[in-house]
């Protein structure tokens, strides 16, 4: 089995996280068990924080920061799609 590493910069490491939430669950599930395999199958966030260590701490914060600013980064776009197009036709 090969090992699942995250990208070192944070905004490809949120991408690639979305991306194994959305479309790739199972890989998700497997990065999330390579690095904390006490875990059981479903776990909660709240017994990961017994399992801290660097490489689940950043995983944690990429996690929250995608979960915080995802929200805000799909609305912006669509919000200005709006305003223009009601601008316009108006």
């Amino acid at each position: 089995m090969t090992k699942l590493t995250l990208h070192p910069g944070y905004i490809r490491a949120c991408l690639q996280v979305i991306y194994w939430i959305f479309f790739k669950p199972i890989t998700f599930g497997k990065y999330v068990h390579q690095l904390a395999p006490q875990l059981i199958k479903n776990y909660s966030w709240w017994e990961v924080r017994k399992y801290w260590h660097s490489d689940l701490t950043r995983f944690m914060f990429i996690s929250l920061g995608c979960l915080i600013m995802a929200p805000m980064v799909i609305s912006f776009p669509i919000n200005l799609l709006i305003k223009i197009v009601s601008a316009g036709g108006g």
